[in-house]
């Protein structure tokens, strides 16, 4: 049954807030989409799609960030760049044909590009925005540097010129 009261009291005086809220770093990430949603824009002078990407691996792997991508608009330029990026998005995660039922879009991984936008105005905090959408790079075999690293020396295994001593110890 559900109520309107708290069977224990809530001391708001005595808890914590949640922690500051922190930027992801400028750079390219492994992510996925976890919801697209599409509507009219805030100022009704065009129609998105919405997405809502999360971090799949490494160090910030569950952060969400937010992409709005227009595919409607009243600027034809507009229009025209929120189209290339739509196109970025599907070709990335290796979508082809029409799309209408967004949830197609749904994890299928490929790398973005996070990148903070500040706000010139001062009046808004800065935020995640992601730029450029790009598919996984496919692995074709040791790189050279890993072949080269792989090929070193551990110090540990390194000849050295010492006196050899032969004698076992008495235990």
């Amino acid at each position: 049954m559900q109520q309107e009261f708290l069977d224990i009291a809530f001391d708001a005086d005595a808890e914590e807030a949640s922690p500051a809220f922190q930027l992801l770093p400028t750079g390219v990430y492994k992510a996925e989409i976890l919801k697209a949603v599409a509507g009219p824009t805030k100022n009704s002078k065009g129609y998105a799609v919405t997405l809502t990407w999360s971090i799949v691996e490494g160090e910030y792997e569950h952060r969400v960030v937010f992409q709005q991508v227009l595919l409607q608009h009243e600027s034809a330029e507009a229009e025209k760049f929120g189209r290339y990026k739509f196109e970025d998005v599907c070709d990335a995660i290796g979508v082809k044909g029409k799309v209408e039922d967004l949830t197609a879009l749904y994890h299928r991984p490929c790398m973005i590009g996070i990148k903070i936008r500040e706000d010139k105005t001062g009046q808004y905090s800065p935020r995640n925005e992601v730029g450029r959408v790009m598919p996984i790079p496919p692995h074709n075999g040791p790189t050279r540097e890993m072949v080269k690293e792989a090929q070193k020396v551990p110090s540990a295994f390194r000849a050295v010129h010492a006196d050899m001593n032969d004698e076992i110890p008495n235990w």
